[in-house]
Protein backbone atom coordinates (compact mmCIF):
# COMPACT_ATOMS: atom_id res chain seq x y z
CA UNK A 1 0.00 0.00 0.00
CA UNK A 2 2.93 2.30 0.65
CA UNK A 3 4.60 1.34 -2.64
CA UNK A 4 1.33 1.95 -4.47
CA UNK A 5 1.15 5.42 -2.84
CA UNK A 6 -2.21 4.61 -1.30
CA UNK A 7 -0.76 5.94 1.95
CA UNK A 8 2.02 8.47 2.40
CA UNK A 9 3.47 7.13 5.63
CA UNK A 10 3.53 4.20 8.01
CA UNK A 11 1.49 6.27 10.43
CA UNK A 12 -1.21 6.94 7.86
CA UNK A 13 -1.31 3.25 6.91
CA UNK A 14 -1.51 2.21 10.56
CA UNK A 15 -4.39 4.57 11.26
CA UNK A 16 -6.33 3.42 8.19
CA UNK A 17 -5.82 -0.26 9.02
CA UNK A 18 -6.52 0.11 12.76
CA UNK A 19 -3.07 -1.02 13.89
CA UNK A 20 -0.22 0.74 15.61
CA UNK A 21 2.52 2.59 13.75
CA UNK A 22 5.01 0.52 15.72
CA UNK A 23 3.56 -2.71 14.31
CA UNK A 24 3.66 -1.37 10.73
CA UNK A 25 7.29 -0.35 11.21
CA UNK A 26 8.13 -3.81 12.59
CA UNK A 27 6.52 -5.45 9.55
CA UNK A 28 8.42 -3.15 7.21
CA UNK A 29 11.66 -4.54 8.65
CA UNK A 30 10.80 -7.86 7.01
CA UNK A 31 11.61 -6.26 3.66
CA UNK A 32 15.23 -5.95 4.84
CA UNK A 33 15.67 -9.69 5.35
CA UNK A 34 18.06 -11.54 3.07
CA UNK A 35 16.35 -12.88 -0.06
CA UNK A 36 17.27 -16.46 0.97
CA UNK A 37 15.38 -16.01 4.23
CA UNK A 38 12.36 -14.50 2.50
CA UNK A 39 12.29 -17.36 -0.02
CA UNK A 40 12.58 -19.98 2.74
CA UNK A 41 9.60 -18.45 4.54
CA UNK A 42 7.51 -18.19 1.37
CA UNK A 43 8.34 -21.79 0.46
CA UNK A 44 7.58 -23.01 4.00
CA UNK A 45 11.20 -24.03 4.62
CA UNK A 46 11.77 -21.74 7.61
CA UNK A 47 13.14 -23.26 10.81
CA UNK A 48 10.50 -24.82 13.05
CA UNK A 49 9.44 -22.50 15.81
CA UNK A 50 10.36 -19.32 13.93
CA UNK A 51 8.45 -16.41 15.41
CA UNK A 52 7.53 -13.01 13.98
CA UNK A 53 9.08 -11.34 17.04
CA UNK A 54 12.43 -12.88 16.13
CA UNK A 55 12.29 -11.53 12.59
CA UNK A 56 11.09 -8.05 13.47
CA UNK A 57 13.44 -7.49 16.39
CA UNK A 58 17.03 -6.36 16.19
CA UNK A 59 18.53 -8.03 13.17
CA UNK A 60 21.98 -7.65 11.63
CA UNK A 61 21.95 -5.66 8.40
CA UNK A 62 24.47 -7.99 6.77
CA UNK A 63 22.62 -10.78 4.99
CA UNK A 64 25.22 -13.47 5.77
CA UNK A 65 24.87 -12.68 9.49
CA UNK A 66 21.08 -12.88 9.20
CA UNK A 67 21.33 -16.30 7.54
CA UNK A 68 23.67 -17.57 10.25
CA UNK A 69 21.30 -16.37 12.95
CA UNK A 70 18.06 -17.60 11.38
CA UNK A 71 18.64 -20.42 8.91
CA UNK A 72 21.40 -22.18 10.85
CA UNK A 73 18.92 -23.31 13.52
Amino acid sequence: MLEECRYRSAGELAEAEGITRSFVNRLLRLTLLAPDIQEAIIDGRQPKGMQLEELTGLMPSVWDEQKQRILAK
